[in-house]
């Protein structure tokens, strides 16, 4: 027996012993002094029965783990079968108890094979079981990865399910399997009893998508697209792969986890368009352009109180009548008070010449604007029916913009070369570019014509032409070019008319 020394122990050599008595305790000891009781590391079953340990051993202990390698690479194995909960009886097949006295302890250990893969953590329904008298366990569950090294209070089973305990430290590697510091028993017949389980039902076996059961460990593994960290736990992005997550989710604004694509359940609660943000893993409503606005619920769209269509020809308003709540047709006018509206159960509309019903013309260095204004009639109040439901007046200037400067072009081919261009408020004026004969721009080519040979020096006749109802507007062939590709821009070019 070695003496440690301690303020617990009173004795530094072998017959100072003889200050202590040794009174029985079925099954263990007691050390006892007249004048009071002590826990001293001299007597090793006195020293845990108390479940304390010295301040010379603590220190000892400390001053070990702070130079330990970690308790997942280096740790002992216990593989016996005999350890099982699942064995319910205390003897082997020679009748021979086993006990954990004798074991190399304390030390880090892991429970493998036989002996099931984690120490047992609730109590065993009996005693003698384990292979031994009193089977030792947890009194409180395993630990995650994060939570690190965990101090856990330990039991033997004998006359109360708890008749003697100490610490034990338990971890949870990033391997997916547990590691014991298991302390010294006090007496035999003591031992750890272990269990068969299935860590992945322990918080997923700490994995952050899938959890396997391979060889008594829990193995993470991801799914098409991510591979493991570092960590084992974790899925990061794999880019070389393709669509990396299952449907109805996306990649995360972190470019390693999939976030829900709540856009994919009911549209997001949108009524049109559901737009997910990817820098912040949100989602928004959206409304289609130039056609909806979105209502204050962020979720709505709703028609534009006034829309405006603008052709060659015309100029159309259309007023969403429950905008306005009960305006009628009659009450509004243009500029020019005579032109009347129509209206049907959703719209008011206005439709007129570009140039009529007091429209304006502005021509500008780019484009050509036609401008008018909708407002109620002075006497608008006068001609509701009933109820006056909307009094106040009502002022919508208008405008339909045209472009004034437009490339069109002819590649030889014996057709009609027609283009029709739209932007967002802009009409349409739709230009032509023909080839003719002769002179007298009578017979253009045909598709039959094609292709077209023209020999060096003979001449070409062409019309350029704007569809347009406005007597104002003229046609000015400002530049004319041949280039050998259908870009005016071409680098070789061939010029016949600048600057008109």
């Amino acid at each position: 027996m070695s003496i440690f020394g301690s303020r617990g122990c009173g004795a530094k050599k072998m017959n100072d012993l003889s200050r202590f008595t040794e009174r029985p305790h079925s099954p263990f000891y007691q050390c006892w002094r007249k004048e009071m009781i002590w826990s001293i590391s001299c007597c090793t079953f006195c020293l845990l029965l108390h479940g304390s340990l010295s301040e010379s051993s603590t220190a000892n202990d400390g001053a070990k783990s702070r130079h330990a390698v970690d308790p997942c690479i280096k740790h002992g194995i216990l593989a016996q079968g005999w350890r099982n909960v699942n064995n319910a009886r205390d003897v082997d097949k020679r009748g021979n108890t086993h006990c954990d006295k004798g074991n190399d302890f304390p030390g880090w250990y892991r429970f493998r094979a036989g002996a099931g893969n984690k120490m047992l953590d609730k109590c065993p329904t009996s005693r003698k079981r384990c292979g031994t008298h009193a089977p030792m366990w947890l009194t409180e569950s395993h630990p995650t990865v994060q939570a690190g090294v965990t101090s856990i209070k330990a039991c033997a089973y004998w006359i109360s399910n708890c008749t003697w305990s100490d610490t034990v430290k338990v971890k949870l590697c990033p391997a997916g399997f547990y590691v014991y510091y298991l302390p010294k028993v006090p007496e035999c017949s003591l031992a750890y009893c272990g269990e068969s389980h299935d860590l992945c039902l322990d918080n997923n076996g700490g994995c952050e998508r899938k959890c396997s059961m391979v060889n008594d460990t829990a193995v993470c593994s991801c799914p098409k697209g991510f591979r493991l960290a570092s960590n084992k736990k974790t899925c990061e992005h794999d880019s070389g792969h393709g669509r990396p997550c299952r449907d109805g989710f996306l990649l995360g604004s972190d470019k390693r986890t999939c976030v829900k694509n709540r856009c994919k359940t009911n549209n997001g609660g949108c009524s049109h368009i559901c737009v997910h943000k990817k820098y912040n893993d949100r989602h928004h409503c959206q409304c289609p352009l130039g056609s909806l606005l979105l209502e204050q619920d962020g979720k709505t769209c709703q028609s534009k109180p006034v829309t405006v269509a603008c052709t060659n020809e015309h100029m159309q308003i259309d007023i969403l009548r429950p905008t306005f709540h009960g305006l009628i047709p009659r009450q509004l006018q243009l500029a020019d008070p005579s032109c009347q509206a129509t209206g049907n159960s959703t719209f008011i509309t206005f439709k007129s010449r570009l140039t009529g019903c007091g429209a304006k013309v502005k021509f500008g260095n780019s484009s050509i604007r036609y401008s008018n204004v909708v407002k109620t009639r002075p006497n608008y109040l006068s001609l509701m029916k009933g109820v006056v439901t909307w009094a106040s007046t009502v002022e919508i200037h208008v405008v339909c913009k045209y472009v004034k400067h437009r490339w069109v072009g002819h590649s030889f081919t014996p057709v009609v070369d027609k283009i029709r261009f739209r932007e967002e408020r802009l009409g349409n004026f739709s230009f032509q570019m023909q080839q003719f004969k002769t002179e007298n721009f009578v017979n253009p080519y045909s598709k039959k014509d094609f292709p077209v040979a023209v020999k060096v020096r003979d001449k070409m006749y062409f019309l350029l032409s704007v569809d347009s109802k406005d007597e104002d507007v003229k046609l000015f062939a400002k530049t004319c070019k041949a280039t050998t590709t259908p870009s005016p821009k071409d680098p070789i070019q061939f010029l016949f008319i600048s600057n008109g």
